[in-house]
């Protein structure tokens, strides 16, 4: 529960309260508290400083659910009024459908008939090509290229526009107004006030909170249904979520093949890997396994490596360009992914696209890409190994340089045929007009 105060100023940490389980019988509960963490959602997204509403149908919540929440608000400080909803506006013949809570930081409430009055809607104009703003983390690195690449595919449907997180912790505030749409590729992004009535977000990781990996609970549940619309980016997410969120969409992280060439066949195997090879979960574990799994597993079997990795600026590990990648997948023949979670990972994709087979732990869409070249070649471009360095070993020692190319054969062609963004560009146009 938010209390006034902590709403007025935003505050994110929770008040302190007494154990509650008597409000209400027990099997009422657990709805008692989601509906507790939808209005504190709510609160943080479009609270003005006066007051909030939220409707709840009568088939929802009983109507002792509806005052334990009424009291428990109150003892937060908030003035709360609970009004009569009807199918129609005639006040005695109107069957009810749903009761509307307002919470009110002081000053009056309104009346019943001020809420059963029916309210002028005026409607939204929006241009031919309506006005997206894509939201990124941070410049040039995978979200922001996929955003790129999305605005070049859409040209023509949408005017585009960018904005990363980065900027927004170092003072910047856009202004949300100038746009018809605003798609946030990234689930954890701090509370910008974007309106949530024009809202796309997405789930672009493995696991909500990788610190825990778990399926999605109540908290996330309510947080992808305030969007208009909510992609995940593999298949066991779309799973996990559809039942309970109908705006969720399966949307890959599709690669641009035009960017991509096939890389020359070679005489022996070499290695590639990039990512951010520091990147840690909050418990303190390595993400990526980099240097405690590919680099050595590569030295063990006395294969070649090339790397770049995010974080360093100079050397043979380098970070490399947008526009340096394409060259970079061409120096070898085999990619690795030895990572405790991914969901469609572009560093895959690309290399994939690139025609490098694959060496790579079972997570994110791994396993799908593989079935699906299974089931349409008879043969898979994808080995997928235990995350350790005896099998990546045997895995890099049993590759030859012509199976190799067989393999990247298989996934270049997977890759043009079923994850480009020829094949998604339609689905993405779809997706970014569910904002409308």
């Amino acid at each position: 529960m938010i209390t006034v105060k902590t709403a007025m100023t935003f505050d994110r940490a929770r008040e302190s309260r007494p154990n509650r389980t008597s409000e209400v019988k027990e099997e009422d509960q657990t709805l008692l508290e989601y509906l507790d963490a939808t209005i504190e959602s709510g609160m943080f997204k479009s609270f003005n400083g006066q007051m909030f509403e939220m409707k709840i149908p009568v088939t929802f919540a009983s109507p002792e659910v509806v005052a334990a929440l009424k009291s428990r608000y109150e003892s937060g400080g908030w003035i709360v009024g609970v009004f009569l909803v009807r199918e129609d506006i005639l006040k005695d013949t109107g069957k009810i459908i749903a009761c509307q809570m307002v919470f009110s930081a002081g000053g009056t409430l309104p009346t019943q008939e001020s809420i059963e009055k029916p309210q002028e809607k005026r409607p939204r104009v929006v241009p031919d090509k309506p006005r997206v703003v894509l939201v990124s983390d941070v410049p040039g690195w995978a979200f922001d290229q996929n955003m790129k690449d999305l605005a070049w595919y859409l040209r023509d449907k949408f005017q585009f526009s960018f904005f990363y997180t980065e900027n927004w912790f170092k003072g910047e505030r856009p202004d949300w107004d100038e746009f018809d749409v605003i798609y946030e590729a990234y689930h954890r992004n701090p509370q910008m006030g974007i309106p949530m009535e024009r809202a796309l977000g997405a789930l672009r990781s493995e696991w909500w909170h990788p610190e825990k990996p778990s399926p999605p609970g109540e908290a996330e549940i309510t947080r992808v249904n305030e969007y208009r619309g909510f992609q995940v980016a593999c298949e066991r997410n779309f799973n996990e979520f559809k039942p309970r969120c109908p705006g969720v969409v399966y949307l890959t992280n599709p690669v641009n093949t035009q960017r991509f060439e096939q890389t020359p066949l070679r005489d022996k195997i070499i290695a590639s890997w990039n990512g951010n090879a520091k990147h840690k979960s909050p418990d303190g574990r390595y993400i990526k396994h980099f240097y405690d799994i590919s680099l050595p597993a590569c030295i063990k079997a006395k294969i070649d490596l090339i790397a770049a990795e995010y974080g360093t600026k100079e050397g043979p590990l380098r970070r490399r360009s947008f526009e340096e990648m394409p060259a970079f997948y061409q120096q070898a023949n085999v990619a690795l992914c030895a990572s405790e979670y991914e969901s469609a990972s572009n560093s895959v994709m690309e290399a994939m696209a690139s025609g490098l087979a694959l060496i790579a732990t079972d997570v994110g869409n791994h396993r799908e890409l593989r079935d699906t070249q299974l089931r349409y070649f008879g043969d898979s471009g994808i080995l997928l190994v235990e995350r350790s360095v005896p099998d990546f070993v045997n895995a890099l020692r049993e590759l030859t340089p012509k199976r190799a190319a067989e393999m990247g054969a298989i996934n270049r062609a997977e890759i043009k045929e079923r994850w480009s963004w020829d094949a998604w560009a339609s689905k993405y146009e779809n997706f970014l007009r569910m904002g409308l």
